[in-house]
């Protein structure tokens, strides 16, 4: 096996924030094709489905260009190998964080952010969305047959661009969920609920190996830790000039 040098993937040195746990980070600037970890640790590099191309000229989030997914062609990305995600840190608990900057060009029904969801009706993993019926960003447990989800506050809209953030702990129990760095929504999960689904881990459709509930709209500077950040590193993430994103 040989490795190709990449101009999108690099080890990232010091930068002032504690990568500790860090899973995996996809800046997605690239113009098309695969999308690579760009914290070229695990090497998570993901598969473009259906062409998701690159928008340009981005002004708010930590780059001026991201993946430009097209609800209309299914288009997603993703990594099919769900053994190899871990979610237990050093502390033998098991934990997660994930964080992405995402606009909507239009309001689906709903749309899929990122998902480790295997497909099935009381599955693995878990799965961020927006919900258009109200209005919100929304993460479920796909393996809790209560259908656990914690929503934010925030009223999305269309052309936005927004910082959304979602976590757990075994420790506390809780799933959750915020928006922009401000207040955490949650709610009481069960055991083992947070676990990555067999199917690996998608970005832009709900499902980890197949296209559904696809985004519509941009992605950007997306994070997946097996650690639940403190409430001030989201803060911290949530501004786009925050030193870990410049040192990718």
């Amino acid at each position: 096996m040989s490795f190709i040098l990449n101009p999108y993937r690099h080890a990232a040195a010091g930068g002032g924030f504690d990568k500790t746990d860090l899973i995996a980070f996809w800046k997605l600037t690239e113009v098309s094709g695969t999308r690579y970890d760009a914290h070229a640790v695990n090497n998570f590099d993901l598969t473009d489905n259906n062409t998701v191309t690159q928008s340009t000229g981005e002004t708010v989030p930590p780059y001026s260009t991201a993946g430009d997914f097209t609800r209309s062609f299914s288009e997603f990305l993703n990594f099919d190998d769900g053994d190899t995600i871990d979610t237990e840190n050093a502390a033998a608990e098991n934990e997660f964080t994930v964080t992405a900057w995402a606009k909507l060009d239009t309001s689906p029904t709903v749309a899929s952010i990122l998902s480790t969801y295997d497909g099935g009706s009381i599955g693995t993993g878990f799965f961020l969305i927006y919900r258009n019926d109200i209005s919100d960003f929304r993460v479920y447990v796909a393996n809790d047959v209560a259908g656990k989800n914690a929503a934010t506050t925030v009223t999305v809209t269309t052309g936005t661009w927004y910082f959304v953030s979602t976590r757990y702990s075994e420790s506390s129990g809780y799933l959750e969920i915020s928006a922009d760095g401000g207040a955490w929504s949650q709610t009481p999960i069960s055991a083992g609920a947070h676990l990555a689904g067999v199917l690996g881990i998608s970005i832009g459709s709900i499902r980890a190996n197949s296209p559904a509930n696809t985004w519509d709209g941009q992605i950007q500077a997306v994070s997946y830790w097996k650690r639940a950040l403190t409430d001030q590193e989201v803060i911290d993430l949530s501004d786009p000039s925050n030193s870990f994103y410049t040192s990718f």
